[in-house]
């Protein structure tokens, strides 16, 4: 499973970094139900969901923390780095440019994310 990710390059400014490849190892989750393929643990203090209503536009910020977020639905753009990507319902990217210039968001619809800080 890849994670889209968000840096914070030398120069303090917000770019995409490489994608990171998030393994998946079969193993028992919840026996006695079937093994499932799961990720390492990742240790989180808070968890938040959040609704971007269509038309939103989040100028350039920082993330407000380092963080993971998971959409559930809807489609946004973001942009950093003068580079766009479209994030789209079953995209986790790992935000890590809490200490940037930022990065910019728009909600092409309606759209709903998972925050979990990490």
């Amino acid at each position: 499973m890849r994670l889209i990710h968000l840096i914070c390059d030398s120069d303090g400014n917000s770019q995409f970094g490489e994608d990171v490849e998030l393994e998946l190892i079969p193993q028992a989750f919840a026996p006695p139900a079937p093994d499932l393929e799961v990720s390492a643990p990742v240790a989180a203090s808070q968890m938040e969901v959040l609704r971007f209503p269509a038309g939103w536009v989040g100028p350039a910020h920082p993330s407000p923390t380092r963080q993971m977020m998971a959409f559930m639905v809807g489609e946004l753009e973001v942009t950093a780095g003068g580079k766009s990507r479209r994030i789209v319902a079953g995209d986790i990217v790992l935000l890590e440019d809490n200490e940037s210039a930022g990065h910019e968001t728009t909600a092409l619809v309606d759209t709903i994310a998972i925050a979990v800080k990490l």
